[in-house]
């Protein structure tokens, strides 16, 4: 059995280490198959971390990333028997079965962060698609900002979720990691990222000349991009989306893209367009982000799903808005939260559980996407040129700190 270290962690942090140092799960996962760790959004997190050992198989991905391959992949294999068991199968093809003991390859060792389910196709498949991976020997390390019961609340046609829950459960050992300190609030520090009322008189103006420094700026464009004439004006791009699509950019400049608020959330747009948006730019600036309530509804689930995205990948995100970003949900409302306010509720309160559980976890993001460090986290991912600076900054907060104390 193998000795284990108890450690705080950052979730992105853990699963990256966990791949790129090749964590072995096999030993310790004889008695224990699979680990699920959950919490509120941002709170501090626990983890029993297992020495390294090699040959071990690990694979690190966001879960919407992981449906979206899983859906993909099921598209391809449509004319096979077993679909979902070949889907399975290109999963874990070295995994070993848990009906042979003798095989002597390592289990696959699959990190999904942010396990998150809302879409009835994604619910309808899990339970089996699962089952599948662990016939195979597959171990499952995932995080998740609910507890199993939780997961698919009053989702559609629930009842075809229900076994994964039953099967989360039997095969994980489940963390509950609840904290009541807010890690990334204590990170707080704005740095002209977010520019609304009445901070800034002209949010909207403030925006477009905050974008088009940073596309000027070294870390926007790749070496010889420009061809010695130095960088061209933003203008309108389209880059590609799964099955086929394009998604239009209306101004981009080297790896930094502009929207209005309506052109990106306003509009059917979903993960996968998301996804393909933080490939191909590191930068998005976004202008006029409203207030959210019954009015907008859609558009509020879709900005939430663009911030799971862009801080998944790290993407520096520049946005114009009618107010700070806990402003913007104040009338997203659970039933209970909505029940409890009676005749004081507001007559365009968005009444949404789904929303109003995510929307700390949103809040607290946009507040941590405006910290040095994750701002140094950026430019580590997308734009070392931009590290130095950052650097000089640290130090001289950490002065600055010293001073005051």
């Amino acid at each position: 059995m193998c000795a284990l270290q108890r450690t705080f962690f950052d979730e992105s942090v853990f699963f990256d280490s966990l791949a790129e140092r090749n964590f072995c799960f096999s030993n310790f996962f004889f008695e224990v198959q699979t680990r699920l760790f959950f919490s509120r959004p941002a709170h501090s997190r626990s983890l029993l971390v297992l020495p390294p050992i090699n040959n071990q198989q690990t694979r690190r991905v966001h879960f919407h990333d992981f449906m979206l391959d899983v859906h993909a992949r099921l598209r391809a294999r449509s004319r096979v028997s077993d679909p979902l068991r070949a889907v399975a199968a290109d999963l874990a093809p070295s995994s070993s079965s848990t009906s042979s003991s003798s095989s002597s390859s390592p289990p696959s060792v699959l990190c999904l962060d942010e396990l998150f389910v809302h879409d009835v196709a994604d619910a309808a498949i899990l339970s089996r698609l699962f089952a599948c991976l662990w016939e195979r020997g597959t171990v499952l390390v995932a995080t998740s900002n609910r507890a199993p019961d939780a997961l698919y609340e009053n989702g559609l046609q629930r009842v075809l979720f229900l076994p994964f829950i039953a099967s989360l459960k039997q095969r994980c050992v489940v963390h509950d990691m609840c904290s009541p300190v807010d890690y990334r609030k204590l990170a707080h520090a704005h740095r002209g990222l977010w520019f609304s009322k009445p901070d800034w008189p002209e949010p909207n103006r403030e925006l477009e000349a905050r974008f088009r420094e940073v596309v000027a700026a070294p870390g926007c464009h790749p070496p010889g991009e420009d061809g010695g004439k130095g960088p061209a004006a933003p203008a309108p791009r389209s880059v590609s989306v799964m099955m086929g699509r394009e998604l239009h950019v209306p101004l981009a400049g080297g790896s930094a893209a502009y929207f209005p608020f309506a052109d990106l959330c306003g509009k059917p747009l979903g993960s996968a367009d998301f996804i393909s948006l933080c490939e191909n730019f590191h930068t998005l600036a976004l202008d006029d982000v409203p207030l959210f309530s019954n009015d907008n509804a859609a558009a509020a689930a879709r900005f939430v799903a663009l911030v799971d995205t862009a801080y998944d990948h790290r993407i520096r995100l520049f946005a114009s808005a009618r107010g700070q970003p806990a402003d913007l949900f104040a009338k997203v409302l659970s039933q209970a939260e909505a029940r409890a306010a009676g005749i004081s509720l507001p007559p365009d309160a968005l009444v949404d559980d789904n929303l109003a559980f995510a929307k700390e976890r949103t809040i607290s993001r946009l507040i941590e996407a405006q910290s040095l460090s994750y701002l140094m986290d950026h430019a580590r991912q997308h734009a070392p040129v931009l590290l130095p600076a950052l650097e000089e900054l640290r130090e001289k907060e950490a002065k600055t700190g010293l001073r005051k104390n």
